[in-house]
């Protein structure tokens, strides 16, 4: 007999186990090799503007340096008296942390070329021969307060053929708001006591005491958007220096001077109101310039009635873009009234007057922004100061 032994396979639950063993470490290979090709994930930060996400950015840090350089970039400049209030977007803007393959993030140089691009650029509107503010703001389809808000350093009172107006301002994908605020001391104007005297002809006048002007200060609150003014509020106005009133006495000789009323709280002998503006220099609280208003602006509802200042003759009742419906009166020796801004007429040309008559009615027409009278007192042509004669 032969030694040879023979060997026998495996049979039934040594062999499923065998096998199973053998799969495991088959599995176990493959998925080692697939764990190490899936991308490493990094910690990031999402820049979602109005629910959009615009860019993926590692450095937190660099997203608020880039905002922070753009905001900057559209804060105007301004004096020493004047504080930043606040800056904020139009748009709301969220900053998110997330956790993202390194493939998908950006680089912080896109982020400063989306923040500089100009979606649209600032347009530019040269003045023409015979253009005023207001009939440039109906053309371009803006509000004459829109256009000096955009034109803060222009005197658009007094534009001339060539003059470049800004119309739109350059458009971002973002919208910085700044508010400011500042103080300035500003003049407050005289008054003048006028005393009649019906030996003096009406345009004649002599002073008995000189008057004095008043100091007051004055805190605005002033909002840009991109750069460019949108709105400017009176916060507080604090008196330094009370004025000294003017005593003068006034020529009646020839004209009958309206009597109603007195120059002081509403009541201004041609119209009741409040005065809006005054007559003289006025001062740009954050750009300094200065332009000369002609008249004293008296604001009140549309349709409060305007009288006649003296006794006179109706010479004009007519319209221009710059003063909308206007009456002027001759009241004799070179003396001239001129009512402004009217919604109406009462009287016509040629007519003569009474002072104290119903002439017209208070409006906004022509240049204005609200309902108000500009009043202006001339002698021989050439503007002199309303408070003088009211």
């Amino acid at each position: 007999m032969s030694n040879i032994k023979t060997s026998k396979r495996p049979q039934g639950r040594n062999a499923y186990a065998i096998a199973m063993v053998g799969l495991f470490f088959i599995l176990s290979g493959f998925m080692n090799i697939k764990a190490s090709q899936v991308p490493a994930k990094v910690s990031a930060y999402e820049l979602i503007v109005d629910g959009e996400t615009w860019f993926v950015l590692e450095n937190v840090a660099q997203i608020a340096k880039a905002l922070e350089d753009f905001s900057s970039s559209m804060t105007p400049a301004f004096n020493e008296n004047t504080r930043v209030v606040d800056v904020s977007y139009k748009q709301h803007i969220e900053i998110v942390p997330v956790e993202v393959e390194r493939t998908k993030l950006n680089i912080i140089d896109n982020l400063y070329l989306k923040l500089r691009h100009q979606k649209a650029s600032e347009q530019i509107y040269t003045v023409k021969e015979g253009d005023n503010v207001w009939k440039i703001a109906k053309q371009v389809g803006l509000s004459v307060s829109e256009i000096e808000r955009m034109n803060p350093s222009m005197n658009l009172d007094h534009i001339w053929p060539n003059d470049e107006i800004v119309i739109t301002g350059s458009s971002y994908y973002l919208d910085v708001l700044v508010t400011l605020e500042t103080s300035q001391d500003e003049v407050i104007y005289h008054d003048t006591i006028a005393k009649q005297d019906g030996s003096l002809l009406v345009n004649t006048r002599k002073t008995i005491k000189e008057g004095v002007d008043g100091v007051k200060q004055v805190d605005y609150r002033i909002q840009y958007v991109n750069g460019y003014e949108k709105e400017i509020n009176i916060l507080n106005e604090t008196v330094v220096l009370e004025p000294v009133s003017a005593e003068v006495l006034v020529g009646t000789k020839a004209v009958a001077v309206n009597t109603i009323g007195s120059a002081s709280g509403t009541n201004f002998i041609v119209t009741t109101g409040r005065v809006s503006s005054d007559y003289g220099w006025r001062t740009h609280p954050i750009t300094g310039k200065r332009s000369f208003h002609d008249g004293i602006d008296i604001s009140n509802k549309e349709g409060t009635s305007i009288l006649a200042y003296a006794n006179g003759t109706v010479t004009k009742t007519a319209w221009t873009d710059s003063y909308g419906n206007y009456i002027v009166i001759d009241h004799g020796g070179g003396l001239e009234t001129y009512y402004i801004h009217l919604s109406g007429f009462d009287v016509s040309v040629g007519d003569s007057v009474s002072g104290g008559q119903l002439i017209g009615r208070m409006g906004k027409t022509g240049s204005a922004t609200g309902s108000h009278l500009q009043f202006e007192v001339r002698i021989n042509g050439t503007p002199v100061n309303p408070w003088d004669y009211l």
